[in-house]
This record gives C-alpha cells, structure tokens and sequence, in this order.
C-alpha cells in the first residue's frame, strides 16, 4: 500500500510538472517573444515539482520520467513535431540523470546542475523554430497571422537559441533555489 501511494504520488508531481511547462505556454498567444522564449518560465514553474520529487526519489530516474512524461504528453496533443523534437525532451531529462548521478544524487548541488537539462529539453516542443524556420513560419501564419509569425520568425538564429539556452538554465537554478526554501519542510530527507 505504501508503494502504491509513494507511485502516485510520484506520478501525480510528474503531471504536475507536465501542466506547469503546459501553461508556461499560454503568455506565448499575447506575444511572440512568449512564445519564444517560454521553456524560461516553465523552467520556473516546473522546479518545484522536480525539486519535491527529486528530494525523495534519490535515485536515477526523475528527470529521464519527466522528460517522458513531457514528451508523451507532446505526442499526444500534436506538438512534438520530429524525431529530433522527441529526442531532445527525453535526452535532456536522460542527461539531467547523469549529470545529477555524477554529482551526488542527495546532494543540492546535484539538483542545481541536472535540473537545468531537464528545463533545457522543453525547448525541444518548439525546436522546429530554429531547425525548421520556414516549416515554423508557415503554421505561426496559419495559427495566429502574419504579423505574429513575421515577429516570430526574428528569433529563429542562432544567437535567439543561445539566449534561450542561457535563460532557462538561469531560470531553472532560480526556480530551484525557491523551491528549496518553499519546500524546505516538506523535504527534509535530503538537501
């Protein structure tokens, strides 16, 4: 019963952490560089579920299940366009893995150094924007209109990917420096 329960709740903080990226993309209908440059935000919502399930599970495995757990989510509703895009989610959250066993996975360091590849793997949900820009601009036309997809399309170089890269990996160190005094309590088994 007690594994049951430990599952679920495992499984529920996985959900969580699928909904809290989900609606980091929602700002992205106001404006384009929100869209852009949502996995920033996600990557804060999105440290409190890892840090509480990451402070129980010490073991390898968190981020591979969230970068899955993303990915299928993805599939499900259409946006995982690729090969490339699905490998990203669930290869950053593999990474996230080795990175955190390499370092200690009861450690805080451990969580403040993988977290930020598990963050980084959402941008695989619209990776397309820089691999595919034409592909990219054609749909940001048909969803939202020309001058959306026309702003949209000034951040698909290069210099736009780093910058993102360089956000949320800033962002996912805050979000677990937060998490870790929300969450202090909770958590008490490790960090």
């Amino acid at each position: 019963m007690k594994d049951t329960i430990k599952f679920f709740s495992f499984f529920g903080m996985g959900l969580l952490y699928v909904v809290l990226v989900l609606l980091s993309c929602f700002p992205g209908f106001l404006h384009p560089v929100l869209w852009a440059y949502f996995p920033v935000l996600g990557a804060l919502m999105g440290a409190f579920p890892f840090y509480w399930i990451a402070s129980r599970w010490q073991k390898f495995g968190v981020g591979t299940l969230l970068g899955v757990m993303l990915c299928l989510f993805c599939i499900i509703t259409g946006e995982a366009q690729g090969v490339f895009s699905r490998l990203m989610m669930i290869m950053c959250g593999v990474i996230a893995d080795i990175v955190r066993l390499c370092v200690g996975n009861s450690s805080k360091k451990g969580l403040y150094i993988s977290y930020p590849f598990l963050a980084i793997g959402s941008s695989g949900w619209i990776i397309r924007l820089w691999t595919h820009p034409d592909w990219y601009y054609e749909n940001a036309i048909e969803e939202m209109g020309t001058e959306y997809a026309d702003t949209l399309a000034t951040f698909s170089n290069p210099l736009c990917y780093l910058l993102l890269v360089f956000l949320t990996a800033a962002s996912s160190c805050l979000g677990i420096w937060l998490a870790s005094k929300a969450l202090k309590k909770s958590s008490e088994k490790i960090i």
